[in-house]
């Protein structure tokens, strides 16, 4: 039998809630101002501290945004319109590209053991 938990819902045999984990009352901009903090938060290799805590606070500030909507939704997709805009890609580089890709599908095709031809193995000789 586990233990209950003082940071974990409780229910009854019919599946209604008894009581509810107490969580602060945070604002968004509260909560983006704590994801912002914790992943500035790095060590000497460049990571973070304390992801327990990123991750936690990162899901809760989602939650709140499929809740309540994102202010920031209209900004972020203006900025990827205008990235997408100044990024256009031409007719050649895309040609170019394709052809890159096929040419390492070849390669790989003729380094495959299946294409190996079996003329070119040269039978064992016994060494006395």
């Amino acid at each position: 039998m586990g233990k209950i938990n003082k940071f974990s819902n409780l229910y009854d045999k019919d599946n209604n809630l008894i009581r509810k984990a107490p969580l602060k009352d945070y604002s968004i901009e509260e909560l983006e101002e704590l994801v912002d903090k914790l992943a500035a938060d790095k060590d000497e290799n460049g990571r973070i501290r304390d992801p327990k805590a990123f991750n936690n606070a990162s899901a809760l500030l989602f939650r709140l945004y499929q809740t309540k909507g994102n202010p920031h939704e209209k900004d972020l997709i203006d900025k990827l319109n205008e990235y997408a805009k100044s990024h256009e890609t031409s007719d050649a580089e895309v040609k170019k590209a394709l052809g890159e890709i096929n040419e390492v599908l070849e390669d790989k095709e003729t380094q495959s053991p299946e294409n190996n031809n079996m003329e070119e193995y040269i039978d064992y000789e016994e060494v006395k």
